[in-house]
Formats: structure tokens, sequence, C-alpha cells
């Protein structure tokens, strides 16, 4: 049984500038500045093996208990499993915090877990270097390791992690040639490093699905950090790093920048981030709707739901490649955080009910690589995004009055309706919304709400030439432009072909300005709505001008022996407010038809 000393991979404070540091890709044990390597057993890591340097293993190789107990040290069952997602997984970094003479022995089992992404954290430790933390985010797989330790060992290790929070983790840890660690802990440091909106990656460890690229390496991202900040321009990455640790001046200026202008995500308790859109990459059709009578919906699990930092009933803005659409959100505590459940209509607006039923299974699902350029049938081409709306719903009265929402895509306005602040819909579409040609509606988008009177017309099916410059690959295929001997009405159920999914949604016909203001596109997908103003001035108009002609009525025929006597402009004062009344109530009559 040979062994090799921890100091062949340097730790971070030997060698900050290549953090995290070198790791053995196998299983070890850490004793007294030496490594023993492990070979796990299939069913217990317990029963794990030592064996030679080149993997080589004999009857009088102890396995893993058994070589703990020779050196007075706890077994594995009274250790805990602390997942090492920075340099605590190198044996020089152990090293480091146990030193020789101590009597530690520490099980590190290298293996892999889906679902955790190691990225930077924008604190600046002593050494000089940014060290990394970990995100939650679904799809990503990064190669780890995990280090056993027993109370005092853990309670020195939690010393040197100061700066961190350790938070028990979901996710099972995949323990290379054995079996799955369930319970683990995790140290998170929630001073998350970003660049370009996005976190940025720790080279070498994380991949297989992660949707943030390229990962950077220390050197990498600490020149990044400085060229950001505008320190040392034209000096080499080794004497920007002398001089980060040897002026505190410099590591002040470089660590006030990286809080101001590098820190645009937030992460919650859990290790998730807080604001970025959420990534799924599975979709399913919604299979039961509770309280969504009327009302588009998609439904998220619990925790997705905390991490876009709504509530159940809000809306959210969902995106598909190059649409978006508006959804009213539905908590389902079944769902992982990976899924998304989607009506169809929405699976129709963003194109993905074609691909949907393309295939015969009852869900689609994003696999490719970050690098993969491949189409496969039956296969999402990109993830569904999903992000908290502008759009806070119905108001109350709304609910009250059960106002019926209708999806529509985008068109450009007709040359009658060029610069004029007017929409139009095909008849069908208002009759469903519930308004007459002239009536207010509102259109909604993910980040906007507009106001605007709404015509009739007949639209028929837009093609390219009505979209100069559009950039119509960028949209799923069933949404492109139909060709000219595809031209046909695209009024909701005017045609006969089952794949024509541009005819399943009505259009609603925008000018530049409205479109300009709602951020939406032709082709895009909306939400339009009655205007509970108009509804509410045009259903009371009536009676209030009823009203109030019989309060002046009352007024001119009130008995004098009602009126006081000492105040003569009693009747005239109430047959003028009366009088200003009807002429208020016909002015907001006229304005509302304008």
């Amino acid at each position: 049984m040979t062994t090799r000393a921890a100091n062949e991979f340097p730790g971070a404070e030997h060698a900050p500038l290549d953090y995290p540091g070198l790791r053995p890709e196998y299983s070890y044990v850490y004793h007294r500045g030496d490594i023993f390597r492990l070979a796990p057993d299939g069913d217990s890591l317990s029963r794990a093996r030592l064996v030679d340097r080149d993997g080589t293993s004999s009857d009088e190789n102890p396995c893993l208990d058994d070589f703990l107990r020779e050196r007075g040290a706890p077994t594995l069952s009274q250790r805990h499993a602390i997942l090492s997602v920075g340099s605590n997984g190198c044996p020089g970094r152990l090293a480091e915090k146990y030193p020789v003479p101590s009597e530690v022995a520490v099980p590190v089992f290298y293996g892999t877990i889906s679902d955790v992404a190691v990225v930077y954290s924008r604190a600046i430790v002593s050494y000089g270097a940014l060290a990394a933390t970990f995100l939650v985010q679904p799809g990503a797989r990064s190669r780890l390791s995990v280090t056993m330790l027993t109370d005092d060992e853990l309670a020195r290790m939690d010393a040197t992690e100061s700066n961190y929070e350790r938070i028990s983790l979901s996710q099972g840890f995949r323990v290379q040639n054995g079996p799955v660690i369930e319970e683990l802990t995790a140290y998170l440091d929630r001073r998350l490093l970003t660049y370009q909106d996005a976190p940025v990656l720790v080279d070498m460890m994380s991949d297989g699905g992660t949707l943030w690229r390229p990962a950077k390496t220390e050197r990498e991202v600490l020149s990044l950090a400085f060229d950001q900040a505008g320190l040392l321009p034209n000096v080499s990455i080794e004497e920007r790093h002398q001089k980060l640790v040897a002026d505190r001046d410099i590591q002040q200026s470089l660590q006030a920048h990286l809080d101001s202008k590098m820190s645009a995500l937030a992460v919650d308790e859990k290790g998730a981030l807080v604001g970025e859109p959420l990534k799924c990459l599975e979709v399913e059709r919604t299979v039961d709707r509770p309280n969504s009578q009327g009302t588009y919906i998609v439904r998220l699990s619990g925790h997705n739901r905390k991490r876009l930092g709504v509530h159940d009933g809000s809306y959210v803005g969902i995106s598909y490649k190059n649409m978006s659409a508006v959804a009213c959100l539905s908590v389902d505590d079944h769902l992982d955080d990976q899924t998304i459940r989607m009506d169809q209509t929405h699976r129709v607006a963003l194109g993905i009910e074609s691909v949907l039923q393309g295939t015969n299974e009852k869900r689609l699902v994003y696999s490719k690589e970050p690098n993969d350029q491949t189409a496969r049938d039956g296969e999402l081409d990109s993830p569904i995004r999903i992000k908290a709306s502008g759009f806070r719903g119905p108001r109350l009265l709304q609910r009250l009055l059960r106002f019926q929402y209708l999806l529509c895509r985008v068109h450009t306005a007709r040359n009658v309706d060029m610069e004029k602040p007017v929409s139009r819909l095909p008849p069908d579409a208002l009759q469903i919304v519930g308004i007459k040609p002239g009536d207010q509606v509102q259109l909604i988008s993910d980040s906007e709400t507009v106001s605007i009177r709404c015509f009739e017309v007949h639209a028929t099916r837009p093609d390219h030439d009505e979209f100069p410059g559009a950039n119509m690959e960028a949209y799923p295929s069933p949404l492109k432009p139909a060709s000219d001997k595809e031209k046909e009405p695209a009024l909701a159920g005017d045609s006969d072909s089952s794949n024509d999914y541009q005819s399943t949604l009505p259009w609603c016909t925008i000018d530049f300005e409205t479109r300009k203001r709602l951020g939406v596109k032709p082709w895009d997908v909306i939400l339009v709505g009655r205007s509970v103003t108009q509804a509410l001035m045009s259903e009371l108009q009536t009676v209030s001008l009823a009203i109030v002609l019989s309060l002046v009525g009352v007024a001119i025929t009130l008995p004098k022996e009602l009126i006081p006597q000492d105040n003569d402009y009693a009747r005239p004062g109430l047959v003028g407010l009366g009088l200003v009344a009807i002429l208020g109530l016909i002015i907001a009559r006229i304005r509302s038809r304008v």
C-alpha cells in the first residue's frame, strides 16, 4: 500500500493563482501529510478498500473503517459529509488546515453531483484569490469531492470558512464507482460574482447542461476583475496578484468595484438565484387546472415560485427561443424544479405544441450540451425561460365581473392605422373579450400594460415581406411566416390544417409606438382584455344619468317648508349641482368613445 505526499497537490495558500488547486480524480484518505488511495465499494463506503497508487489491490489492504480504527479515528458512520465546492477537496489544502503532527484522518470521496454549479464568489480572500461558491441550477453537473469529517474536524473546518454559511443540500452525491451519499451539507457564500448579468463558472468543475458559458480559471477571472475596475493596466497577472496581497488600498478598491459593479444577481438561502429568469428543461401538458377557469396558466414547483419572488396566482412571463407570452402562475408541489406544465394555448403560442405532437411522449426534454448544435426530433432545442411579469393580474372588479383575457399574436398596423393609437381584432376575438368596435381594451405584455381603442379587422396571415429585416430563423419553425402558396386567413378556427399553428391564435394589429411601449415585436404574443374603466362607465352612465335627473326633479319640486328659510340659495344650488353632474356624465361618455 503506497502513498503520495499531499504537497504534490499544492493548496490555495501556496498556489493562489491555481485555485481551487489540483485534485486527484479518485477517492483517498488524508492522514499526516500523506494521501492513501481508496477504491469505493459499490454498496458501502465503509468497505472501500485502500489500494496502491496505480489502483491495484490485494487482500492484505485494509478497508476504510479498519484503517480508521487502527489510527484511533472515528469510523465513517460517525462522520459528517461535506461537499467541497472549492479548494477543500485538494490534498494540499487539507494539509494547510490540518497540518502535521495533527492525527486527523479525513476520507475524501470523488464523484459527481447534479443540479449544482460551482461559481465564483466576489469576496477576495486573504491569499488574494476569488474563492468558489455554488448555485443550485437545474441541468448542471459538477465533478467534486465530499470530505467526511468528525465533530472536531468539522469545527475546525467551520472556523476556516467564516465567510460562508453551511446549508443542507437535497441533491445526492454519486461517488465514483460507489453509492450515492444522500445527506450532505455545503458551504455557501451568497456574495455571487456576476459578469454580463450571469454567474461565472469555475473552470474544470462544472459541465453537462449548465447554461452559463464559458468557465474561467482563477487567472482569467482575476484579470477580468482588474480590467473591469481599471486597476493596474498593462501589468501581468502575477504582478497584479502580488500587489493585491501586499497593498490594502488596491484590495479595497477592487473589492468595492466587485460589490458595486459585478453583483447583479442575488442568491437565496437554498443556493438558488433570485431575480434571474428560471430555466426549465422539461415541458409537460397541463393535467389539472385548479381554480383557473377562463385563465391561461403555467404550473411550477413551489420552490421555483419562491425563486421568482411571486405568489400563487401572479402573472409571469414565459419565453421559448425568440417568443414570449404572459401566463398566470399555479403552483404544483409534485413537480420538480426542471419541469413546467403549460396550457395548450401557450404551447401553441410559443411554437412548442407542434414539437410535442411530433412525439408519442407526454413531455419534451431539453438535453443538448452547451456546444451541441444537433437538433433531435421530439426534443426542445432551447430551454423554457420564466420570469416575474410586470402585469399584476386582474383587479378585484375584473375578477368579480369575470373578464375574459385572450392570447393574441402581434401584427403590424394596416396603412390606415399608421401613427394612430388603435388596435384591431377579428370579430370573434372581439366577442370573446366582450367588447364592441371602438371600445377600450388592455394590451398586456410581460413588462407593460397599455389601454387603447380596438376595432374590427378581417386579417390575413402575415408573410415575410411584411416584416423587412426580421430574423425569422430565430423563431420556432411552426411560427415562421408562410410561403406565398400558404397565405390563408389567420383567424382562429379558419384553417383546415392541423399543423397550421399560426391560425390558432387571433392576430392583433398594433401601431409602432404602441408596440414600442409594450416592448413587443411582430409575431410576439400578448394578452388582450376589456378595460375595466370603460366597462364600468358604460354600465353605470345610463343609471347614473337617471338618478341625477331624478334628483334635479326632486330639487325643483321640493316643498317650501322642507327648504331652510334662511337659505335662499338651497334650491338653485341643488339644481346647479345636478346640471354639473349631468354635464360631467355626458363629457365622460363622449371621451370613452374617442
